[in-house]
């Protein structure tokens, strides 16, 4: 996964990256991140996001409402699985299953992305391509296993697009001033 990413200026490359080269591991039609907006409150949906159209993927977030159900999960860490997130009555109350209707997802789970013990995100995969499947004991400790070594590198990529991202502030502030 380290190899994978490499050098990148751009959250956005590392997202495309990763995806290329996790989709080899899992035998599934869509896979993608989820990643946690502490402002906004939501889980944003990352382009690339293989297997749903980037005009879809733009629209992806779900909120995170304070006290909600969606949340005390999401803090908690938990991973969710849904044989069909179409029709399932969670997927339904945390907000996904519009998205999961829209985009046809069938088969899903939810990894969550953990760094130094706070939440990020998840990695999704959704859709067996054979859709008689159901997501194996093997196939689950494999996505927990990624998810475990993709959190940190994702995180480190966001601390240094933010220091970036300030020192360019600064730096146009100082020009402003002189």
């Amino acid at each position: 996964l380290a190899l994978a990413l490499g050098p990148a200026r751009e959250l956005r490359d590392h997202f495309a990256r990763l995806v290329q080269s996790l989709m080899p591991l899992f035998e599934v039609e869509i896979l993608g991140f989820l990643i946690y907006d502490e402002n906004r409150r939501t889980l944003e949906a990352q382009v690339p996001f293989i297997g749903m159209p980037p005009q879809v993927v733009e629209l992806y977030h779900v909120s995170l409402p304070e006290g909600s159900r969606a949340e005390e999960l999401f803090r908690g860490q938990t991973v969710l699985m849904t044989p069909n997130a179409m029709e399932d009555e969670l997927w339904r109350e945390l907000g996904f299953q519009d998205y999961a209707r829209a985009a046809s997802w069938r088969d899903t789970a939810l990894v969550p992305l953990v760094s130094a013990g706070r939440p990020l995100g998840y990695l999704q995969i959704s859709n067996h391509r054979d859709p008689e499947e159901a997501f194996s004991a093997d196939e689950m400790s494999l996505l927990n296993i990624v998810a475990n070594q993709v959190a940190p590198i994702l995180d480190n990529a966001s601390l240094m697009q933010q220091a970036r991202q300030r020192t360019q502030r600064a730096e146009a502030l100082r020009r402003i001033a002189s």
